[in-house]
């Protein structure tokens, strides 16, 4: 890793904006987290690390001394061609909009507050939100296998994420952004490829298919071993490991002259 791609620069763009404007809508001193994940190997995270703290804080120089950067002008653009017209056309919300000057002064405060983490097994950073509790930490965590099974990551807002896998169970492990995130759902951004993104698709398809099951077999009065529960294969992924599939059994599944 030599150097900040550009649709990680955008995303870290997109982290900025976030704060700014949940703190503007009243949701200051709450978390904010961004993720990067891009590998396992601890040694590419580091090399990430570095390379993020030191664009991160160019950019910071750039907001406090430099109002005619293209750094700003990347940042209004994300913000009026991409923000405001997100949050217009929200569901079920309502959303105040701000000017770009107020937005412009609002980044100009927050980008001080953030910090960027290596989270693994060599870092000495911690995650540790409850020692911010009182302020909120804003941070832009790099990580791995640590961050992908399990830690939580509060107020997380926008996901870069290139690391495939070809297990559904581990997929899902992965998806740190599954959740419910009030009063701000339309300001979350995922960067990540389409092959994975598609993957995330058949997934998602794939565990309403399995609670469907679920509730056939609760409405039959049935019991696992009574009742073969199926779930919808792939032509590239797996279920889970080969040892723990020993007892699957595939088939094929025609649905001529069926309405599904």
């Amino acid at each position: 890793f030599e150097e900040v791609p550009p649709k990680m620069l955008e995303a870290m763009l997109q982290f900025l904006l976030v704060i700014a404007i949940r703190n503007l809508r009243g949701q200051r001193k709450k978390h904010n987290s961004m993720l990067i994940h891009t590998s396992r190997f601890k040694d590419v995270q580091t090399s990430v690390k570095d390379e993020v703290a030191c664009v991160f804080d160019a950019i910071l120089k750039q907001l406090q001394y430099n109002p005619e950067s293209n750094v700003i002008a990347e940042l209004k653009r994300l913000y009026e061609d991409d923000v405001l017209a997100t949050s217009r056309d929200w569901p079920n919300e309502e959303h105040l909009e701000f000017s770009w000057g107020e937005v412009y002064n609002e980044l100009k405060i927050c980008c001080e507050s953030i910090q960027v983490f290596e989270i693994n097994g060599n870092s000495q950073d911690a995650l540790d939100y409850h020692q911010y509790k009182e302020d909120g930490l804003n941070v832009i965590a790099i990580g791995g296998d640590k961050l992908s099974r399990g830690l939580t990551l509060e107020g997380l807002s926008i996901t870069y994420y290139f690391r495939n896998t070809l297990m559904y169970d581990t997929l899902m492990q992965m998806g740190r952004w599954f959740g419910f995130r009030k009063g701000y759902m339309d300001l979350c951004r995922i960067y990540t490829s389409a092959e994975i993104a598609s993957n995330f698709e058949h997934l998602s398809i794939a565990m309403i298919q399995l609670r469907q099951e679920f509730d056939r077999m609760a409405e039959m009065k049935k019991t696992p071993s009574e009742y073969a529960v199926n779930m919808l294969s792939h032509p590239t992924m797996k279920l889970t490991s080969p040892l723990k599939m020993r007892n699957a059994v595939s088939s094929n599944v025609i649905y001529a002259g069926t309405l599904q």
